[in-house]
């Protein structure tokens, strides 16, 4: 499990790499275990979680988000599982609603 931490400074959004754990087969609550010893950060300031398998990483969504519960009556902004699949259709939504035509200016472009 790699671990990334993207955040805000001045007027970029920045990634950077946090570190990796080497899990194996893992369960949800393996992967919640050694998330939780290996990043050592406020978890009230994380607003998202991304995630690659949907199946044990919406388990592994939902014990963060009790400990999200616990620790503040906050909760992570939830935008499926897979963010770039979401980001990209709400782009290409947005681009198509204002009838620019900007696929083919795009195309051009290479």
């Amino acid at each position: 499990m790699d671990m990334h931490v993207r955040y805000w400074d001045t007027d970029k959004v920045v990634t950077r790499y946090y570190g990796s754990a080497f899990l194996g087969h893992a369960t949800a609550q393996d992967m919640h275990q050694k998330l939780c010893e290996n990043c050592h950060f406020d978890g009230k300031s994380v607003v998202q979680i991304s995630m690659d398998d949907p199946n044990v990483n919406w388990a592994l969504f939902k014990l963060l988000s009790e400990d999200l519960q616990k620790a503040s009556e906050k909760k992570f902004v939830d935008i499926g599982s897979c963010g770039l699949h979401t980001m990209h259709n709400a782009f290409r939504a947005g681009l198509a609603s204002t009838g620019w035509e900007l696929c083919h200016f795009f195309s051009s472009l290479s």
